[in-house]
């Protein structure tokens, strides 16, 4: 069944319209990220890396202020396909993993540009890694850091193993600082097309 893109980013624009977040951080702090995770094999989900300070929530009515630099884990009480949403500041986000036993449910990932203190060095190494249910991911989470001063230094791993990936938007990835690009791409069996 094709990925309801409409649905999701409908998801997207309505979660950046909500006037109820705990208001954690200054508005031009905030930021909405948004995961489908699919959780009907495992009630599990692990986030490997998590460099945030806001609000997750869940997708089952369960909330987590969170202000760390470690990964987070959510058991939910039933199998099922959740929408989480993380409301706040984050730098960095690794769902992958070199295992491929944690990180497989992710779906789709909304991912705007993060809150990166001007002149740091970002690596995302792995942020898919061996997700291999991910169908859908937009977002300019790996665009325009130049606008910020943001030296982006690896990409390596990055999709690897996304074999359930079969269309990347990458016209906009601004690679100019970047010196890995290892497997960024690799066992991505599925991928038909790259947009340049």
């Amino acid at each position: 069944m094709p990925y309801d893109e409409a649905s999701f980013l409908a998801g997207v624009a309505a979660g950046r319209n909500m006037r109820s977040w705990p208001r954690l951080l200054d508005e031009d702090e905030t930021e909405i990220f948004m995961f489908d995770v699919d959780c009907t094999i495992s009630t599990l989900l692990n986030i490997e890396v998590c460099y945030f300070t806001g609000l997750i929530l869940w997708g089952d009515g369960t909330t987590t202020e969170y202000n760390h630099s470690a990964g987070v884990v959510h058991t939910y009480a039933s199998t099922g396909i959740y929408r989480v949403q993380m409301i706040g500041a984050l730098t960095l986000i690794r769902f992958g993993n070199a295992s491929s036993s944690r990180a497989e449910q992710i779906r789709a990932a909304f991912m705007p540009v993060p809150r990166i203190p001007d002149g740091a060095s970002l690596t995302v190494t792995s942020n898919f890694r061996n997700c291999d249910r991910l169908i859908y991911i937009t977002g300019s989470y790996y665009r325009n850091y130049a606008k910020q001063g943001v030296q982006l230094n690896s990409l390596d791993h990055a999709f690897y193993g996304c074999s359930a990936l079969t269309s990347l938007d990458v016209s906009g990835f601004n690679t100019s600082s970047v010196v890995n690009m290892g497997s960024m791409f690799g066992n991505c069996s599925a991928l038909e097309e790259l947009d340049i």
